[in-house]
């Protein structure tokens, strides 16, 4: 499936009916005139440079860039091969555009070249008549972004890299060592007077790896414990044993809240059991995955990226 791409008319006018054929089925190219342009007769001088027409394929999209005016762009999906008709009249009454492809008028999106939902790889600033869209998936995101409203952008592109972040934290902090990561990570949050690791004291641990002494408003008023459950997973985090620790956690330690934190990716099993267990007094709060990676990017980078230091590396 191939997305093309072709440059808007030369006169207001000619992008207008242009934009008008393609909302009533048809997409046109021109360069057309006489009927000895038509490329199912008999070679001309004209046929070389259109004969990429000849390659466009039912299935395929074409997106007429700068129509119905300068920066407004409209795709759809063709639905036929070639062809060629009598076109639309131009300003100068000769009429052109007479190669032509239909389209599915249920696939029309219409939108601003500059909309921030544009996929960066994708080209829409044609140098000539026609080009290939060679970031054909980007293009293809690019009209779901549109119908969605969704913004392309490096924080979108960013987040594709977090789950691979958190899985490096899970493999080079196998078991007790990931509790002291993540005890290091708590340490650099707004608030956070003390991080406790029960796993150096004597005996059980009570359902809880971390006690996480909390004051958002330091000095004034008294701080709010947090008990923290840290699992180290590869892949879906099914069981709910975390979920009765982090209940044991709360109630032993009297507790003002309780956190699961897993390097796997929470099942539906799970957070329910979540949501089940959480209540007004002590609510439970769950991080998977993903929000492994943001915890540690927002708030400690320095224990997964290096200092950089200007002139250097």
């Amino acid at each position: 499936m191939a997305v093309w791409a072709f440059n808007g008319a030369d006169h207001p006018e000619k992008r207008q009916k242009i934009h008008e054929s393609v909302k009533a089925g048809k997409s046109r190219f021109g360069w057309s005139w006489e009927p000895e342009h038509d490329l199912n007769r008999p070679w001309t001088d004209q046929h070389p440079r259109q004969q990429f027409l000849r390659r466009i394929r039912p299935g395929d999209w074409i997106v007429h860039i700068n129509t119905p005016s300068h920066g407004k762009c409209i795709t759809a999906q063709v639905v036929s091969d070639y062809g060629f008709d009598g076109g639309v009249q131009c300003p100068d009454g000769v009429w052109d555009f007479r190669h032509n492809f239909d389209v599915d008028v249920g696939t029309i999106v219409e939108f601003d070249r500059g909309d921030p939902g544009v996929e960066p790889a994708v080209n829409l600033c044609p140098r000539g008549r026609q080009h290939r869209v060679k970031a054909a998936e980007d293009f293809f995101r690019t009209l779901e972004n549109i119908k969605s409203g969704e913004t392309a952008n490096l924080y979108r592109k960013a987040e594709q890299h977090l789950r691979p972040l958190t899985r490096l934290i899970h493999e080079y902090h196998p078991r007790k060592r990931l509790e002291t990561f993540l005890a290091e990570a708590f340490k650099r949050l707004p608030g956070v007077c003390h991080v406790e690791e029960t796993g150096s004291r004597w005996g059980t641990d009570h359902g809880t790896d971390l006690i996480v002494d909390i004051n958002p408003l330091a000095p004034f008023g008294a701080n709010l414990t947090l008990v923290v459950q840290v699992k180290s997973f590869e892949g879906e985090h099914h069981s709910t044993h975390a979920v009765d620790q982090i209940v044991e956690g709360i109630r032993h330690h009297k507790a003002h809240a309780g956190l699961i934190v897993t390097t796997g990716d929470a099942t539906e099993r799970l957070t329910d059991s979540v949501a089940d267990a959480s209540t007004e007094q002590a609510p439970i709060a769950l991080l998977d995955a993903d929000d492994v990676a943001r915890l540690v990017i927002r708030h400690a980078p320095d224990l997964v990226f290096a200092e950089t230091r200007p002139g250097g590396a």
